[in-house]
């Protein structure tokens, strides 16, 4: 199944880690995910898994995880503090 025939869930969080527990409640949709800034090696496995749990629900994964700031995007940046 494609995911242009899933609707779309887009989860956009501080840190790897927050986006998990959103991830962990859907149900066949089409799942992407943006977060503000790193959550390191343990936050980005502990998404990873989450994600492939999810795919195993009947999920597909629109796109990796994107993390604003990053020199693949670097004209975002993003800052948590106000």
């Amino acid at each position: 199944m494609s995911t242009a025939a899933l609707p779309r869930v887009k989860a956009v969080v501080a840190r790897h880690r927050g986006a998990v527990p959103l991830v962990a409640g859907q149900r066949a949709v089409a799942i992407g995910v943006i977060c503000s800034e790193e959550d390191g090696k343990e936050g980005r496995a502990a998404l990873d898994r989450a994600l492939a749990e999810a795919e195993g629900r009947g999920c597909r994964v629109a796109h990796a995880p994107r993390t604003l700031g990053q020199q693949d995007n670097p004209g975002i940046v993003c800052r948590s503090e106000l």
